[in-house]
């Protein structure tokens, strides 16, 4: 897998809740989605997709982190410069 789930982090705050993930190897973000499911009644890991995000189409690199707060909102992106 080209980019992995780093942590997810809500600090106690639903609004604040987001996934880290980490690029591993250089590749688009327009081949990836990121969904979440529920429980069965027996406590069980259900097959029903739900929170579903396609990301959009751009490139990343290795070693990238890409943030995804679960709230709604827009979407936008920033680039930290590195060398400060």
């Amino acid at each position: 897998m080209k980019i992995e789930i780093h942590s997810i982090d809500n600090k106690g705050d639903q609004n604040e809740e987001c996934v880290w993930l980490v690029v591993k190897q250089d590749c688009k973000l327009q081949y990836y989605m990121l969904c979440d499911t529920t429980y069965t009644g027996d406590e069980k890991i259900s097959n029903e997709l739900r929170h579903t995000y396609w990301f959009p189409a751009k490139e990343v690199k290795k070693g990238d982190f890409i943030r995804l707060y679960t709230k709604d909102g827009k979407n936008i992106s920033s680039t930290n410069d590195q060398n400060t």
